[in-house]
């Protein structure tokens, strides 16, 4: 029997996580978590076309998100066939609050009282919840089994409790955003190379469903593509893995998985990578940084760490300053454990694993994030499991009592309350 299923600590985790992205998912507005409305209208197109859209020549099919690979959306638009065939998008009207100033960003009807939803806000809820059940909850519940398998008991407790109970993580787990699909899928696919390594080496079959598993994370979001750093630097330290041809069959899989995208892409826009469909869909998200100046460096690692944790709807409001701060407080505890060298948690070639995947995803990131704006947190989910399997390792050196992953875990939940109960609901309430 997995650990999460037997472990108190786990299921009331999973249990807490659960309700309180059901209560995002029924009471945030319609499209104000941020680019929902582009991946809602993605996804009705691809229901009433049943083709992937043209970005070029503008004006492009579907705005704003268009030119992201399809596999998300294709499950959404699915979703909307089986479901709900006759939904529609329709754009909202933006409000007239100004931009980074005001949480409301849309003006939204009456058909979008508390559990009175109408029209295309029923639609939209509706895959909220069914993306919550059906993708979110299965990838939290592979992402304990992993945790739990591959760290002690109490630094997975921790870093369960902490990732899974991550104010920003759970709000987002309530709206659409193709970075669900990224992060489930990728944690799925770092898991299996991770628990092979564990009994001695990954078979060609769990190198094979790496490569699927990745692939399809990259279908879902490119971000997820950063993962493969963790299967070339198994196989590079490994000679014996190359030899008995595991990586090959990983690659082949991601090749046959993304390799038609970007063929697509590059026989229809002209680079294999979208990217000219993308400026040409929104010129204005084009901002080339510069890289060799300190300032924007900090911007970007402060900017990145706080919209990972506690920045909302559209990055326009944010926990209170002190909540930012208890996560520095055990990010740093965290690092303080990782470089003082007496981290043991994991194996030496299990943390060298997740250290490749975290640097993987973080150059792809920085790829993104050095031509276009703005920074954000949710784009290192795709990382989440070695995030917490550092995270564990690091907080091993202070050897926790038992009882700690409770104190903590409960004092998220209040604050995860806090900020649905007390902030949310009364900040969105007046555009109802």
């Amino acid at each position: 029997m997995l650990r999460w299923m037997r472990d108190p600590f786990f299921a009331a985790v999973a249990a807490g996580f659960t309700l309180l992205a059901l209560g995002w998912g029924l009471m945030l507005p319609a499209f104000e978590s941020v680019d929902e409305q582009n991946h809602y209208r993605y996804m009705v197109f691809l229901k009433d076309h049943g083709r992937l859209p043209r970005q070029l020549p503008s004006p492009a099919e579907s705005t704003g998100e268009g030119h992201q690979p399809p596999l998300y959306y294709a499950l959404g638009a699915l979703a909307l066939r089986i479901f709900q065939p006759d939904a529609r998008f329709q754009e909202l009207p933006r409000a007239a609050t100004a931009f980074n100033r005001e949480p409301v960003y849309f003006v939204h009807g009456p058909e979008e009282s508390f559990f009175n939803f109408e029209g295309q806000a029923f639609s939209l809820h509706l895959l909220r919840l069914i993306q919550l059940f059906a993708l979110i909850v299965p990838g939290l519940l592979c992402l304990a089994w992993a945790l739990s398998r591959l760290l002690p008991r109490t630094e997975a407790r921790l870093a369960f409790g902490v990732l899974a109970l991550n104010p920003g993580f759970i709000a987002l787990a309530g709206a659409l955003n193709n970075d669900h699909g990224a992060w489930v899928l990728g944690t799925a696919a770092l898991a299996v190379l991770l628990l092979g390594l564990e009994h001695g080496g990954a078979s060609w079959w769990e190198w094979l469903l790496f490569g699927v598993l990745a692939g399809l994370a990259g279908m879902a979001k490119p971000t997820a593509l950063g993962i493969l750093a963790a299967g070339l630097f198994m196989a590079l330290s490994r000679p014996t893995e190359l030899k008995r041809r595991g990586p090959w069959l990983a690659l082949a899989a991601v090749a046959a998985a993304t390799g038609w995208w970007f063929l697509r892409n590059a026989l229809l826009y002209g680079d294999a990578t979208a990217w000219n469909a993308l400026v040409a869909d929104c010129p204005q998200c084009v901002h080339p940084k510069p890289c060799l100046l300190w300032a924007w460096w900090w911007f970007w690692i402060s900017r990145t760490f706080e919209t990972f944790w506690s920045v909302f709807g559209w990055m326009t409001w944010r926990a209170s300053p002190w909540v930012t701060l208890g996560f520095w407080g055990l990010t740093t505890a965290a690092l303080i454990g990782l470089v003082s060298g007496r981290a043991r948690a994991l194996k030496s070639g299990v943390a060298a694993l997740a250290w490749a995947a975290f640097l993987g995803v973080s150059i792809v990131v920085l790829r993104h994030d050095l031509a276009l704006d703005p920074p954000a947190g949710r784009y290192f989910y795709a990382a989440i499991l070695p995030i917490g399997l550092l995270l564990g390792q690091g907080w091993s050196v202070f050897k926790a009592p038992a009882w700690t992953p409770w104190v903590l875990g409960g004092a998220l939940a209040v604050l995860d309350l806090w900020l649905l109960f007390g902030r949310m609901v009364p900040l969105y309430a007046p555009a109802r």
